[in-house]
């Protein structure tokens, strides 16, 4: 047997030594909802929003191309409203943009922390005005509160463990039309493939990385592509029983307050200035100057982080402080990999961070 690899963050590795039922699920999470498992988050959103047959759509400017996308192929037509760096809502641009013909407004919360209490009731009473449904999207915050003001709630349940197909719709009341089996399975295989090799390469049973990260990327490159709504897998709904919800958020609270508590280091700043221990946070998001070469410096010690999200539409350029979250947010790993340890390893490398003047 070889060596154990180091690593932080990407993709999560899958190990079938590890699987067995468990108590605490999203499926025990989810009881007091109707909700319906698609095969991703994506196709939760297409689902809803096929359902509802709507035309016009009021959406956050900070968001994920993916979602815009999305409701531009169900024939809806998208008006953006602004969120601010501190990624609140700007509730008066959209009381401007709210209008009587717009059919959904889409209602993001960010890395696990929810809109402000104020916030939603504001926004529920606009859209109850306006007789506008409200679709939750809390593929962020789902660990933190399942749902706030949402008609309809959508997330990716894929970002949070090991799994490789995955999304689901919910509601407290009304109804959700049933996804249809999926096709065929070449999304799901090349992910649950890439999840097992991932899984001996950091075990040091397999060498080489190249194999599941090109399955990884051909995976997404392939959902990016496809505008299909069907059900998840049969092999992601069974693992969805051994994923243990309460551990995870317990682990992901620890690791952020332990990040939030030793990272000293004046090119970075915490994108929330206070922390609520309560939240579970999606990732742990920072801004940072030259956010590029931090990114860099990461890879280099074996942390490797995404961006959440770059700009692909020329419409959310119009928006400053899309701009500037886009340009300089970085999403730090805490999630129930890694324990107190991996933070510390986290914490020292980016208080060593010299603002790029330092080389690997």
């Amino acid at each position: 047997m070889g060596q154990k690899r180091f690593e932080i963050g990407s993709e999560f590795p899958l190990d079938a030594a590890n699987l067995s039922t468990k108590e605490d699920t999203f499926g025990h999470r989810l009881k007091a909802y109707q909700s319906v498992f698609y095969s991703s988050g994506r196709g939760a959103l297409r689902g809803v929003l096929r359902q509802l047959q709507g035309e016009r759509a009021l959406l956050p400017a900070y968001i994920c191309q993916s979602v815009i996308d999305a409701f531009e192929e169900e024939n809806y037509t998208v008006c953006l409203y602004r969120i601010k760096t501190d990624l609140s809502i700007d509730l008066e641009d959209v009381r401007s943009k709210l209008h009587e013909d717009t059919d959904i407004l889409f209602l993001m919360h960010y890395f696990g922390r929810l809109q402000s209490e104020n916030d939603l009731v504001h926004l529920r009473d606009l859209c109850d005005a306006s007789s506008a449904k409200i679709i939750e999207d809390t593929t962020h915050s789902i660990l933190t509160q399942s749902h706030s003001i949402g008609d309809y709630c959508v997330a990716s349940l894929r970002k949070w463990f090991a799994l490789p197909d995955g999304g689901v719709a919910y509601c407290v009341s009304g109804r959700l039309d049933e996804a249809p089996e999926a096709s065929e399975y070449s999304f799901t295989n090349a992910r649950a493939a890439g999840m097992f090799l991932k899984g001996l390469y950091l075990n040091g049973l397999a060498e080489g990385n190249e194999m599941y990260r090109g399955l990884f990327m051909d995976a997404e490159n392939g959902i990016d592509n496809d505008n299909k709504v069907e059900a998840i897998s049969h092999f992601s709904n069974e693992l969805l029983n051994t994923f243990h919800v309460g551990k995870a958020a317990a682990t992901r609270i620890q690791n952020k307050a332990y990040l939030a508590e030793n990272i000293h280091n004046r090119f970075v700043t915490p994108v929330f200035d206070k922390q609520d221990s309560k939240e579970c946070s999606f990732f742990y998001p920072l801004f940072v100057e030259n956010r590029d070469v931090f990114r860099r410096y990461l890879n280099e010690n074996s942390i490797f982080c995404p961006v959440h999200w770059p700009i692909d539409d020329h419409r959310l350029l119009e928006f400053a402080d899309t701009r500037y979250i886009s340009e300089f947010l970085i999403s730090i790993p805490i999630d129930q990999r890694y324990s107190l340890a991996e933070m510390e390893y986290i914490c020292n490398v980016i208080n060593k961070y010299s603002g790029g003047n330092m080389e690997g």
